[in-house]
């Protein structure tokens, strides 16, 4: 299971050359997308922008990411036809990630936006993803087990991000959410790791805990 350091502010910046050996990449938002000016060499650098637009929006701005040197761009599975063709001929220039639904959302809200039962829409927008070359999936630990249920298996199965990850005793705005260890069991290939690491006071210390906690 890889590792991936959320950096959220400008000031988390500075920390990743200092623990770019304890981690596998970066994710980084819509806020600081175009801030990352240093080389992240053979790390995932994913920018996790969620994108939900107009094909020409979408296709214009995973351009931009793929051009700052971006490995890996998230994209909503509820955008349009158009929108995942002209993705699809980008795929082999960085891994799209598909988003269903959100950490911070409970059930009774997923319900709500989604308007169907959660694993029906699951299963529909992972049979679409794939059509487009989607290799990778952002997914809610406690829904991991239930969600690759619905995946194949072997080599054409998708790769599952988990966030909203939490360590000991700590409060991250998010509902669904699960540890390390956790994760690891419910078969995530990627863990994705924020303030837990970022505002500790020893983030180098945090991170060998949490690694030894797998």
């Amino acid at each position: 299971m890889k590792i991936l350091l959320s950096l959220e502010t400008e000031e988390s910046l500075d920390i990743f050359p200092y623990l770019a050996k304890q981690v596998d990449g970066i994710k980084v938002n819509h806020l600081l997308w175009n801030e990352v000016n240093f080389d992240v060499g053979d790390k995932e650098l994913f920018v996790d922008l969620k994108l939900w637009d107009t094909p020409n929006t979408v296709e214009t701005v995973v351009k931009k990411v793929i051009d700052l040197g971006g490995t890996m761009v998230s994209i909503c599975a509820h955008n349009c036809q158009e929108t995942f063709q002209r993705l699809k001929m980008l795929s082999d220039q960085i891994k799209l990630v598909g988003v269903v639904s959100l950490t911070s959302w409970d059930y009774e809200t997923e319900r709500a936006v989604l308007r169907d039962v959660s694993y029906t829409v699951w299963e529909q927008s992972m049979n679409k993803l794939r059509r487009y070359n989607f290799q990778d999936l952002v997914c809610p630990v406690p829904d991991l087990r239930a969600v690759k249920a619905h995946d194949f298996s072997g080599p054409n199965a998708f790769r599952y991000i988990c966030p909203g990850i939490v360590f000991e005793k700590e409060t991250i705005g998010q509902t669904r959410t699960g540890t390390p260890k956790e994760a690891k069991e419910n078969g995530a290939d990627y863990i994705v790791l924020g303030r837990t690491v970022t505002d500790a006071e020893n983030p180098h210390d945090v991170l060998s805990r949490i690694k030894g906690s797998i």
